[in-house]
């Protein structure tokens, strides 16, 4: 198959990639030392695709310390999504924190995007230094949605390349 400029990149997982995220040892830390987190938030579809880029580079830069679960009101931005593990907010070992971007009251005197406002008050609440490791959502498409674009492809023939002008 061709590799047209509309077909969506391939899903690269970010772990190894940026060493200077890593923190050393966290991969040997037992499922049962690991911190629970339900992160919430209730704002729009935008918001919460930011916030699926805060979770990935929370388990990219602190791999195996936490366990998290999400409550948002877009749950199939959530779906597929390798860093999610279901937890319940009545379980005594669950922190649940209430996700803001205060980093927005300084969107027009600081040189930050929208993409490090959830990731700032992560670290803030939890005392962390996580770090963007792309500069996107985090949105994962499963095995039969991979193959959508090659199954229109089989079926109707190669597209034609073409110029978008905005």
């Amino acid at each position: 198959a061709r590799n047209w400029p509309w077909r969506p990149a391939p899903i690269v997982h970010p772990f190894g990639r940026y060493e200077s995220c890593k923190m050393q040892g966290a991969e040997d830390r037992a499922p049962e030392n690991m911190q629970k987190l339900i992160l919430r938030n209730f704002q729009s579809p935008g918001d919460i695709l930011m916030l699926t880029a805060a979770v990935r580079d929370l388990h990219a830069c602190y791999p195996g310390q936490y366990v998290t679960d999400v409550r948002t009101p877009c749950p199939d931005l959530w779906l597929h999504n390798p860093y999610l593990t279901p937890l319940q907010e009545d379980d005594p070992e669950v922190r649940v924190i209430d996700c803001q971007y205060p980093l927005i009251d300084r969107s027009n005197t600081a040189p930050y995007h929208f993409i490090h406002g959830f990731i700032e008050h992560l670290n803030e609440v939890l005392g962390l230094q996580v770090k963007p490791t792309l500069f996107k959502g985090d949105v994962h498409l499963s095995p039969e949605e991979r193959e959508w674009f090659q199954k229109v492809e089989d079926a109707k023939g190669a597209p034609p390349r073409f110029w978008l002008f905005a």
